[in-house]
């Protein structure tokens, strides 16, 4: 068990609130003070006086001086009950609001104090529907170590960083419905990644937003207004999009051309200092994925051929032969899945887990992904300076 490791506020005037997934027992047969509360990875057991009634309480709608005054309980051992339940990671003690980056707020200090007052953001249908639609992404990332908001400031940020999706597969497609629908606003596909001049076709169908209907119409076209219906956050301004986020990742799928890794995207992102991340396409019962790398700072696609060159690992030379592959529905589904997640701890938590590392799934073996880290090679130069 992982404890959280920030620290509860002592403000009297906060309304600690249970975190989404927290169940709590009935009352013990003759035992009114003794209550176990828990989630899915563990439960503890609360025997404080009017245990029961506190954890009861815990909904973010009643302060600490309210929760004291009703049920008349020293201050020193309220406080213990919060605090034990903040340190197994049970426990919400700030309540951020959602920041919408890309909705209209008014500068004017004198109106947005009249909106306030008029409370207009309670009674905007817009921000009513996303409270319900962020309902599934903040349940989770709530759970997070140092989450104690519900997860409201980690959401808010991701509409501040930029993805953008190099490839036209069925993967590279779930993909971008994915982060637009978790939050990362600013997502787009490159110019390999929409099929420019392209039609949708049959072997398109099948990754979830496009269905038989849309056969024949632009891929451009459609999935700019399929966007603006499954984005979580309201998608920018074609002006707002241009202007280039400070963090920012290059997703590229498929198999890197020569020409991509001497000349071409993959050398200009290593010369720019643009961070990318790799996903193949699927080699005969199996797809890799990664690494991410951040150019002059960790392995590169050049340090880990030399890595496995050195390995003796010959598969690198397999170029000829075998025609151009497509995910199945499932598989699909399930690699932009995983991947998605991943990236999404990036964006979120600077997570470095992706970085020099290579993950290798087999659809025959679900449970069986084999991870392969590397190191940057001193052959290679990608951080000479």
């Amino acid at each position: 068990m992982t404890q959280n490791p920030g620290s509860i506020r002592t403000s009297n005037t906060y309304s600690p609130r249970l975190k989404a997934g927290v169940r709590y027992s009935n009352t013990f047969s003759g035992d009114h003070e003794r209550v176990v509360v828990g989630n899915f990875d563990h439960s503890i057991e609360l025997h404080h006086n009017g245990a029961r009634t506190i954890v009861e309480m815990l909904t973010g709608a009643k302060s600490i001086d309210e929760i004291k005054a009703q049920v008349g309980i020293c201050e020193d051992e309220l406080d213990s009950i919060l605090a034990t339940l903040h340190n197994h990671n049970f426990l919400d003690v700030r309540q951020n609001k959602i920041v919408l980056a890309n909705r209209f707020h008014s500068s004017v200090p004198s109106i947005a104090a009249r909106a306030t007052k008029r409370k207009v953001e309670e009674r905007d249908p817009a921000l009513q529907l996303l409270q319900n639609r962020l309902a599934p992404e903040l349940s989770e990332i709530t759970w997070r170590d140092g989450v104690d908001d519900g997860g409201v400031e980690v959401i808010s940020a991701r509409q501040d960083f930029e993805i953008e999706i190099f490839g036209s597969s069925r993967i590279a497609v779930l993909l971008y419905g994915i982060f637009l629908g978790s939050g990362v606003t600013n997502t787009h596909m490159g110019a390999l990644g929409a099929k420019d001049n392209q039609t949708i076709s049959h072997r398109d169908i099948g990754s979830t937003y496009l269905r038989a209907s849309d056969i024949g119409a632009s891929f451009r076209v459609k999935l700019s207004e399929l966007a603006k219906e499954f984005a979580l956050f309201p998608i920018p301004s074609d002006s707002k999009r241009r202007e280039k986020k400070e963090k920012s990742l290059r997703i590229y799928i498929g198999d890197p051309t020569k020409e991509d890794l001497s000349t071409g995207l993959i050398s200009d992102w290593m010369r720019k200092r643009l961070d990318f991340f790799l996903v193949s396409t699927p080699q005969g019962g199996g797809i890799t994925w990664g690494p991410l790398v951040k150019p002059g700072k960790t392995p590169c696609l050049r340090c880990i051929n030399i890595s496995r060159l050195e390995q003796g690992d010959i598969s690198q030379y397999l170029e000829n032969g075998a025609e151009e592959m497509e995910s199945s529905i499932a598989t699909a589904h399930e690699i932009a899945g995983r991947i998605a997640q991943e990236i999404l701890n990036f964006v979120d938590e600077n997570d470095e887990s992706l970085v020099g590392s290579r993950t290798r799934f087999h659809s025959g073996a679900l449970c069986n992904r084999e991870h392969i880290t590397y190191a940057l090679h001193p052959r290679c130069g990608c951080a000479w300076e």
